[in-house]
């Protein structure tokens, strides 16, 4: 049996690729943000850029410093990567419009079964 999901039609994709900023900076940035709705992940990386909201690191950690911002994730490293913050700021953007655009115009529904 084959269902649509009313929610199918807003779910969009945005990928970049060779972008010039750090892969593991991204990377963690990208976690962090990983689940969030669209308007506190785009808060948050606004957040991030003005230093008020830490990105934790928990895979690439070595050589990371301590801040008691992390505290927050129940972690103790993270950093600020401003650079890496306003790129998935930008891709961010790009899938709230696709979104935006599929809504619109219905372009095309994807379908699970059970």
């Amino acid at each position: 049996m084959l269902m649509f999901t009313q929610f199918s039609v807003a779910a969009a994709k945005a990928r970049g690729s060779y972008l010039r900023v750090h892969f593991k900076n991204t990377r963690e940035t990208a976690q962090a943000i990983k689940r969030m709705h669209v308007k506190r992940a785009t808060k948050y990386l606004k957040n991030v850029m003005a230093k008020k909201e830490v990105v934790p690191f928990r895979r690439f950690s070595g050589g990371v410093g301590r801040c008691a911002q992390a505290k927050a994730f129940k972690h103790s490293q993270g950093r600020w990567p401003k650079k890496s913050a306003e790129f998935l700021l930008q891709l961010l953007k790009n899938a709230e419009s696709n979104a935006e655009y599929k809504v619109n115009y219905g372009v095309s529904q994807s379908c699970y079964s059970f």
